[in-house]
């Protein structure tokens, strides 16, 4: 600071010392509106020319990493709030929605004030035991700096920070041996449409779960998805399968429902496959219907099916090069034809790589 009273005459740099001093940030939510403020209240005490120049360098030197601290005055709890709000509003995802809400509630408890400076976002983030739980923070707290930055014109400090580093796991894969088990211990019609939706079609848990029984046709199924909607293959044992599951129920009724006639939710779903896992003595580390996801893709490749058809079938639209994403179209029926060569339900009929199974 004393660089820029060093400009001033000694009459004027003892206004803006005294001013600093008394002067609280309170309230200031922008660059623009802090400058806007400070040439409000120097235009007393400096001529018009130094005013929008002192201003601006006092501004500069207030954003040095050494005085971060003098810029965030915003109550994180209060940003938080309207990010959820936000995404809420958006119709984002109730699982994601509750993610944010851990980790930004107990973020705002730590830091009341948004922090401005990278000291205090990484002792948050190796406060946290496992690697993959500082990058979902991490994840979070980029868009939470972004929703600041776009709303309140603060500086995104996310932008230069280093995502955490995470070894990949490898996927775990159920072998057919172990699909044939978890089959031929089904006791219920709801165990069989989420079995074939998950081993049989590559949906989702919340694919599965947001299903009514008009999205059910005769060989497409109408899958509400992550990236998109879109209508897939239906194997013919799968429509089968749904259609037994909706009974006389109306079209615009949820496919699966709970025992009070309501949609299905997402821990009862868990469970159910969980039970399934254990019923049949499938004991694996991930008993979840995620697993059969990385089973179809894994199956299908070592089956012969092509990478880039794989990709269609579990609607992975994220992993698509320019080429494959804008010059290179599938049809349903080619899907079809795929579907019913290397789905693992189809796999499992024709014997495929039983005997290598564990």
């Amino acid at each position: 600071m004393n660089n820029i009273l060093a400009e001033l005459r000694p009459d004027q740099a003892e206004f803006v010392t005294s001013f600093l001093d008394q002067w609280t940030l309170e309230g200031i939510r922008s660059k623009r509106e802090l400058q806007l403020k400070l040439e409000g209240a120097l235009e007393w005490g400096l001529h018009p020319p130094e005013t929008s120049l002192t201003a601006k360098k006092i501004i500069a030197q207030l954003d040095s990493p050494g005085n971060d601290q003098h810029l965030s005055t915003i109550a994180t709890l209060e940003i938080v709030n309207k990010l959820l709000d936000y995404k809420i509003a958006i119709n984002l995802q109730p699982r994601t929605i509750e993610n944010y809400h851990q980790v930004l509630y107990s973020f705002a408890r730590e830091y009341p004030t948004l922090p401005s400076s990278h000291e205090e976002i990484l002792a948050f983030l190796k406060s946290k035991p496992s690697g993959g739980t500082r990058l979902n923070i991490y994840k979070v707290l980029s868009v939470l700096y972004k929703f600041a930055n776009e709303r309140l014109g603060t500086t995104n400090i996310m932008l230069s920070l280093q995502k955490p580093r995470v070894k990949p796991k490898e996927p775990e894969c159920l072998t057919l041996n172990q699909l044939i088990a978890l089959q031929d211990a089904i006791e219920t019609a709801r165990e069989l449409g989420l079995f074939n939706l998950y081993a049989g079609e590559a949906l989702r848990l919340s694919e599965a779960l947001r299903l009514d029984i008009k999205d059910v046709g005769e060989d497409l199924l109408r899958i509400k998805g992550k990236e998109r909607d879109e209508s897939m293959p239906l194997l013919p044992e799968v429509r089968d399968a749904l259609l037994k599951l909706a009974g006389n129920r109306g079209p615009n009724e949820p496919l699966f429902i709970s025992g009070q006639g309501r949609r299905l939710g997402r821990d009862m779903a868990e469970e159910n496959i969980k039970r399934l896992f254990v019923r049949a003595s499938v004991i694996v580390p991930q008993m979840s219907p995620k697993v059969f996801r990385s089973t179809f893709t894994s199956m299908a490749a070592a089956a012969g099916c092509n990478s880039f058809i794989i990709k269609r079938l579990v609607r992975h639209s994220g992993g698509w090069d320019v080429t494959e994403h804008h010059y290179i179209h599938l049809s349903n029926e080619d899907l079809m034809k795929a579907l019913e060569k290397y789905s693992p339900l189809r796999l499992i009929k024709s014997g495929f790589g039983q005997t290598t199974g564990r």
